[in-house]
């Protein structure tokens, strides 16, 4: 893995780019721009490398906060059968589906409630003998599903 390289703007400033975005440090080859560099390096490396990085929370989709999430669990949770990770997907693709686009700074509760209406609606699942039945998510497990949709939310992507 690379880093992403410290390099001179044609203003004489020093610059970096992270996840598509340049960052001005000040005057090439100054102390104080080595610092910003050395500090930008290491809070982008600290969020995985996330592609919201430097995104401000107002602007910051549902989509984009379920993608760094989502890197963040891979490497908590880890990918074994039983893990939280694969508990969690019933809720990201809820999310995906409903409010992908929308700013997360909009969603509270009416949204919520919104979620958990969907979440509610019977499913139809495919059998491995090809036949088709109709099933109803319990109570209890849509409650467990909306406390991890808080979590996702409540979870701070790194800053930038």
């Amino acid at each position: 893995m690379r880093l992403p390289s410290y390099r001179k703007h044609s203003s004489g400033s020093a610059r970096v780019t992270l996840a598509g975005k340049d960052y001005l440090l000040g005057p090439h080859g100054s102390p104080e721009s080595k610092r910003k560099y050395q500090r930008l390096i290491a809070e982008f490396l600290a969020g995985d490398r996330s592609s919201s990085f430097g995104t401000p929370p107002a602007e910051l989709t549902v989509m984009e906060l379920l993608a760094g999430f989502k890197k963040h669990c891979k490497k908590y949770y880890g990918l074994a059968d039983n893990s939280e990770y694969g508990k969690f997907i019933p809720v990201w693709n809820a999310l995906r589906t409903l409010y992908g686009t929308e700013n997360c700074i909009a969603y509270g509760p009416l949204q919520l409630k919104a979620l958990r209406a969907h979440l509610s609606i019977p499913r139809t699942v495919t059998l491995k003998d090809g036949s088709k039945k109709t099933t109803q998510r319990s109570r209890g497990y849509i409650n467990n599903l909306i406390k991890r949709a808080l979590r996702i939310f409540k979870w701070e992507p790194p800053k930038g």
